[in-house]
């Protein structure tokens, strides 16, 4: 039996050209370019504009640095750190670096820290917290410590040296550090106090090997010796010793006072 060859035939689809389309797709490929461009000079154009008003706010007269308020510290303090920041009428408030300009102001031996704050058109902040000395340590010089027991200064000629001295530091650099921690928490426990044991008349603290301190006060001719922990009971038991030796008259015969004992004081006097 033959098969038609109708049903070996392949339909195939006659390709027309068309005018009318080709030119909707070159219209709209050229409506898609059209709108790319207008796009990306609208942006060029921004960014220019944003380059060309930055450039100009950096030269413009009215950002201008003309007014440096420096609080915390003194007058000379504040030209000192002025100087150190290069700060002069010349420069934009814009093209500051903060960052940079704290980190030199907080090179001064006299500044703990500094925060620096922007205000415009033409001023600029700075707020100082200056270092306050509690005391001097003797290590290859004489320094300046602060009551954290953080060394911040050589003590030169003509500077304050009414502090006590702390001496003994040991020279090993971590055992140190925990030394004058502990030093300035003794400074701390001492200020206030009105007895004989007031920071006004402390005179000396001595780091001994053993880990304890020794402290000599001006108008108590004794060595004192105690622990750095419980302080405040060290302190308080002090007290109750020297008003009892004020009261017997015998103040000015003790050569020393030894407070590390848990239930109470070992005393002893010149001359046996």
């Amino acid at each position: 039996m033959r098969r038609s060859g109708a049903g070996k035939r392949k339909s195939r689809r006659k390709w027309r050209f068309d005018p009318e389309g080709i030119k909707r797709l070159f219209r709209d490929l050229g409506s898609c370019l059209l709108k790319a461009f207008v796009v990306a000079s609208a942006v060029v154009i921004i960014s220019l504009s944003f380059v060309f008003l930055y450039h100009y706010m950096l030269e413009s007269p009215y950002m201008k640095l003309r007014v440096v308020e420096v609080t915390g510290v003194d007058d000379e303090i504040r030209r000192e750190l002025i100087c150190l920041a290069g700060l002069s009428p010349d420069l934009s408030l814009l093209e500051m670096n903060l960052k940079r300009l704290k980190a030199k102001m907080e090179r001064h031996p006299w500044v703990r820290s500094v925060t620096i704050e922007r205000r415009f058109p033409r001023s600029l902040v700075v707020k100082a917290e200056k270092e306050v000395p509690c005391a001097m340590v003797v290590m290859d010089g004489i320094y300046y410590v602060n009551v954290m027991g953080e060394v911040f200064k050589t003590v030169e000629e003509g500077d304050n040296v009414d502090f006590p001295v702390i001496t003994g530091l040991s020279n090993n650099s971590s055992e140190a550090r925990e030394q004058l921690a502990e030093a300035g928490h003794l400074v701390r426990m001492l200020e206030g106090r009105k007895d004989p044991a007031c920071l006004k008349d402390l005179s000396e603290i001595h780091l001994n090997r053993d880990g304890g301190l020794s402290i000599y006060f001006s108008d108590l001719s004794a060595e004192i010796k105690l622990v750095p922990t419980d302080l405040e009971e060290k302190l308080e038991g002090l007290k109750k010793v020297t008003d009892r030796l004020v009261g017997t008259g015998k103040i000015d015969q003790v050569n020393g006072i030894d407070l590390d004992y848990r239930d109470g004081a070992v005393i002893s006097f010149k001359n046996g």
